[in-house]
């Protein structure tokens, strides 16, 4: 049975809620959480189960990445961080960063050796995030379907794949991230989105 919580992006996750997401995990499976930008479909990213459970949510075809919603302080467990990427990070920008991925995580979710990173954007991912680790951040709608910005488009779109639905009302912002990739000598925009192009090179002072 779906379960839907409301919350508020501006406070941490309860512990009842803490409680349930971590339940979730455990078990393998998936849970949609609101962010500024779009809704996402989380679960563990350590998860066979839940990364599974993801794609077939999303209809997503197998060999697609997933991106990955982490603690900035815990990015260094899952990723190699170049020095140009810091400023992408510390930003608390709505920003998809491609790094290099560690041994540690799931081939199936990277890309030619490479994770797609975002730091929570609220309080109350910041909390699950801390409370449960890394989880998935792609959106909550099927491969191709329409922007997730509110919980009811969401709903239309997974049905009753994810267990629980968390409605913090519609998204602030509504557009997909920014997605950068970053390596020790460079830096390239592959996405315009949340952040526009000028926000960017701001953060390096241009």
């Amino acid at each position: 049975m779906v379960e839907i919580v409301k919350c508020s992006l501006d406070e941490p996750a309860s512990p009842g809620l803490l409680g349930k997401i971590a339940g979730i995990k455990r078990s393998g499976g998936t849970f949609v959480y609101p962010t500024k930008t779009l809704y996402g479909i989380g679960a563990s990213i350590f998860s066979d189960e839940g990364i599974t459970a993801v794609f077939q949510a999303k209809d997503r075809p197998e060999g697609m990445p997933l991106s990955v919603f982490a603690e900035r302080k815990k990015v260094t467990e899952i990723c190699d961080i170049p020095v140009l990427a810091r400023p992408f990070l510390d930003s608390g920008l709505p920003i998809t960063i491609i790094l290099p991925a560690k041994w540690n995580v799931p081939a199936n979710i990277t890309q030619d050796g490479n994770l797609a990173v975002r730091i929570p954007d609220n309080p109350l991912l910041e909390s699950i995030v801390e409370k449960v680790g890394p989880i998935t951040g792609t959106s909550a709608n099927k491969h191709l379907g329409e922007d997730p910005t509110n919980v009811r488009i969401a709903m239309e779109e997974l049905g009753n794949a994810p267990s629980l639905y968390i409605d913090a009302g519609p998204c602030e912002i509504g557009l997909q991230t920014t997605i950068v990739e970053v390596t020790d000598s460079e830096t390239k925009i592959l996405r315009e989105g949340a952040v526009s192009l000028e926000e960017l090179l701001d953060l390096y002072g241009m």
